[in-house]
């Protein structure tokens, strides 16, 4: 699916182009992904229900929590730890863009320790490698990406544990944009609809009354991927 601007919105007066500050989306992306990277919420193979761990529910529930306290209505989490939650649109009129769904996954793997994690945070990379405590190293040449991100800031594990950020640091992406969206009402966007899932495969575990439920038009899958990507 392709999805075109509407010329009929971007032609109305009630249209208007918003920059959104960068300091300041970053910063919230960070505070929220530390507060989740605390929360323990690798799967558990070994076990077919879902959330398969307690941890996995933990970070949801927290979810619901903060999507209330951001003003949402419309919040809903079922028994299978599917979080579906929406924000109506600001845009006056008849004429709206189509319904966008922001998704991602609340689970980590299994493959490593996710209990006690310590990010090290990296402000202003100079493009050198990095130590992951004692016995690990995070470097250059096996990891070449690492170049063009020289200057950001950069968040890694200490190398005890998993930091996480597959999925955490997309939910953090997530709800950082829908708290500036509540911070800053004066920017117009449309119908979204948020969809937290409690595993990493998106294709398993939807019901019928699941899929019905959802309704955006087309979705973002916010998962691992370089920057821009």
């Amino acid at each position: 699916m392709t999805l075109q601007p509407n010329s009929a919105i971007m032609n109305s007066s009630s249209y208007q182009e918003y920059t959104m500050n960068t300091a300041t989306i970053e910063q919230l992306i960070v505070e929220r992904f530390l507060r989740y990277t605390a929360i323990d919420t690798r799967s558990d193979d070994h076990i077919a229900t879902k959330p398969s761990t307690a941890g996995q529910w933990d970070l949801l529930h927290l979810l619901v929590k903060e999507l209330k306290e951001l003003g949402l209505e419309d919040v809903s989490l079922n028994a299978d730890g599917f979080l579906i939650a929406r924000i109506p649109s600001n845009i006056p009129g008849s004429v709206q863009p189509p319904v966008i769904g922001f998704m991602a996954h609340v689970d980590t793997s299994p493959d490593m320790p996710g209990n006690g994690v310590r990010p090290q945070i990296i402000e202003a990379y100079d493009g050198s490698d990095i130590p992951l405590g004692d016995q690990w190293t995070l470097t250059t040449a096996d990891n070449p990406l690492l170049k063009k991100y020289v200057g950001s800031t950069i968040i890694t594990t200490d190398g005890r544990t998993l930091l996480g950020a597959d999925d955490k640091a997309g939910v953090a992406e997530i709800m950082a944009v829908l708290q500036y969206y509540h911070d800053h009402p004066e920017i117009r966007h449309g119908a979204l609809e948020i969809i937290s899932l409690p595993m990493r495969r998106p294709d398993t575990g939807w019901t019928d009354s699941l899929l019905n439920s959802c309704k955006p038009d087309a979705a973002i899958r916010w998962t691992e991927a370089a920057a821009g990507r």
